[in-house]
């Protein structure tokens, strides 16, 4: 297989595969990553076949030496090559919710009242189809009545109706003079928020939404080379522009101290239950980006929940430019699967 043929194949692909340059990875690496992403139980078997401290290289290697037409028809059939353990059948329930021992099964109870109807889903892929996270398993077991509506639809709604997404209305206040109103204040928030809202509409061809976005943070998410403070804690700068009709506009730089930092530790925790499943692919790239800024002397770990919580690595040391693609690689075999136990 010709990975590079491939991903120049696809927009979306040379896209990823640009992102993960621009971050600093190798070519091999931006190629593997471009071409799969964490989360699937096929692609969890594979690295630990390939195994070692270079995984995504010998992923590149193994994957050219395919002659599949995709990454994942790749694995697909190297899976069934290989014949893998077959997945438990035995389940273990719990209160609300609960799983397999391979987590396989959920039970969703709609309330806590003791006679609320209880429905098992069977969260097992089938092999011969495609993967759906709304789908639903012929061997799903027959509740003690019959829904009103399908899994399916009720899954779909209770998704849309848990977008916590919400943002401020947009207040216009008029100019007021100084001679009666001779306070201002103005916003010096420096997150980013607002910045990835009109980077994720613009990359998806769609237009800025200004009532999602601060235009301080904005504003802010720039950086406009102002002489850090040496003999103080901060710094104020100011410089008067002149704007059409007659007016001018005022333009204020906070600068602060640059901050000492010392090696960071940093733990990430990460959800693989089965309903992260659509958003696997824009968490490999925040993961990515993490990964691309740490130096040497941070450490770093990753701990994932789902049905079990698993430690996937403690306290790692970065020691050079190679630990991030190797980082990445262990990222690549952990599989989204199980119930969401937040406890």
């Amino acid at each position: 297989m010709k990975l590079k043929k491939w991903i120049n194949g696809s927009e979306e692909r040379r896209r990823k595969y640009g992102f993960y340059r621009g971050l600093g990875y190798s070519k091999t690496a931006a190629r593997v990553l471009s071409a799969v992403t964490y989360g699937d139980e096929r692609l969890e078997f594979l690295v630990k076949e390939v195994g070692g401290d270079n995984v995504i290289g010998n992923l590149y290697d193994l994957l050219r030496e395919r002659e599949e037409e995709s990454p994942e028809a790749a694995i697909r059939a190297y899976w069934e090559e290989k014949h893998p353990r077959p997945v438990t059948e035995e389940s273990v329930f719990g209160d609300g919710i609960g799983s397999s021992s391979r987590a396989r099964y959920c039970i969703v109870q709609p309330s806590p009242e003791p006679e609320t109807e209880m429905f098992l889903f069977d969260l097992a892929e089938e092999e011969e189809e495609e993967s759906d996270p709304f789908s639903v398993s012929p061997r799903m077991a027959a509740p003690t009545s019959t829904p009103s509506e399908s899994f399916p639809s009720m899954f779909r709604l209770l998704a849309k109706s848990l977008s916590t997404d919400e943002y401020e209305p947009i207040e216009e206040k008029d100019a007021k003079g100084v001679l009666t109103a001779p306070t201002s204040t103005f916003r010096m928030t420096t997150g980013s928020a607002s910045m990835g809202i009109v980077f994720n509409q613009i990359r998806s061809g769609r237009h800025v939404r200004m009532d999602q976005v601060r235009i301080e943070e904005v504003l802010n998410y720039f950086d406009y080379d102002a002489k850090a403070p040496t003999d103080a804690k901060f710094a104020v700068s100011t410089e008067l522009l002149d704007k059409k009709g007659n007016k001018k506009l005022l333009y204020i730089n906070v600068r602060a101290a640059d901050e000492v930092k010392e090696h960071q530790n940093i733990v990430l925790l990460l959800d693989t239950s089965g309903s992260m499943y659509p958003n696997t692919g824009v968490t490999q790239e925040a993961i990515a980006t993490i990964f691309s800024k740490l130096k040497t002397g941070d450490r770093i770990s990753l701990v994932t929940y789902s049905t079990k919580d698993r430690i996937v690595f403690e306290g790692y040391e970065i020691k050079g430019d190679r630990d991030k693609e190797y980082l990445m690689g262990v990222l690549l075999g952990i599989e989204i699967e199980g119930c969401t136990f937040g406890s």
